[in-house]
């Protein structure tokens, strides 16, 4: 079986270094190849320091971008009862290179579990108040990683909101995001309509006045309007997440992941 490995990525390593008129149609015979064979020859590849590793190395990246983004589309298209934290995670698996399901999973559910059956305000608070956006780097994707908030307990304003939006979510509690032009914060719905609006990224959940409001979007340039406060859906919250990623790609000259974001938030403002 081993040898049989061997020779088999010899002599593909053989055909993609040639780079002959039928390049371009192995290369696609790849992509559209079983992705576990994939993983498993491009790891003989490296071991064996073959000239098309690096080659393999990116189709095999290639092939688990695209992936990831026809399961986004899948996963948005259903529109099931867990679509936002399951898309969430694939968005996570599209940052890392790396499947974190299980590990978000279980630390959602302890976040769950602290806040009990039937949590207070108070109780809400104090289990997001760990929580922050001080000092953290925008031009990292990381810091739109579900599972690296979860774990460092930092993260862009945007993914933090998202984070309390499904668990309030889970817990029957109105919270909303609010797109405010260059920062991202929570509305709370009461009862009677009335809305309350949070900053839980920023010295914890804090509750902002109009002025402060007001303040926070003249600090990125502009004049507070009524329409800016409306409370947004989960679909705004992945588009404004997307967004950034799509931005911090493009300066990162990412081109798969670049374009891979492009797609999805088309398709998403598409639905």
């Amino acid at each position: 079986m081993a040898a049989h490995l061997t020779g088999k990525v010899n002599a593909l390593s053989e055909l993609l270094c040639r780079r002959d008129e039928d390049f371009d149609a192995l290369c696609d015979a790849l992509l559209k190849s079983d992705i576990a064979e994939l993983q498993i020859m491009t790891m003989k590849m490296e071991e064996l320091e073959l000239p098309a590793k690096g080659i393999l190395s990116k189709l095999l990246h290639s092939r688990r971008v695209n992936e990831i983004s026809k399961k986004i589309q899948g996963t948005f298209e259903k529109a099931q009862k867990n679509s936002f934290e399951d898309i969430l995670i694939l968005i996570d698996t599209l940052i890392c290179n790396k499947n974190n399901q299980e590990q978000i999973k279980a630390h959602v559910d302890q976040l769950d579990a602290q806040l009990g059956d039937e949590p207070s305000f108070e109780q809400f608070k104090n289990v997001f108040e760990q929580f922050s956006a001080q000092n953290i780097d925008y031009q990292q994707a990381q810091n739109c990683s579900l599972y690296s908030v979860l774990s460092f307990k930092k993260g862009m304003p945007v993914i933090i909101c998202a984070l309390v939006v499904l668990l309030a979510k889970r817990k029957n509690l109105k919270f909303f995001g609010v797109n405010l032009p260059g920062y991202f914060i929570l509305a709370q719905e009461f009862e009677d309509g009335s809305l309350a609006y949070y900053d839980p990224s920023n010295k914890g959940f804090k509750e902002l006045s109009k002025n402060e409001l007001r303040v926070l979007t003249n600090r990125y340039g502009y004049e507070l309007r009524p329409e800016m406060l409306d409370p947004v859906g989960e679909i705004e919250i992945l588009i404004r997440i997307m967004n950034n990623l799509y931005r911090i790609w493009a300066e990162q000259s990412s081109s798969l992941k670049f374009r891979a974001a492009g797609n999805i938030i088309q398709m998403m403002k598409g639905a």
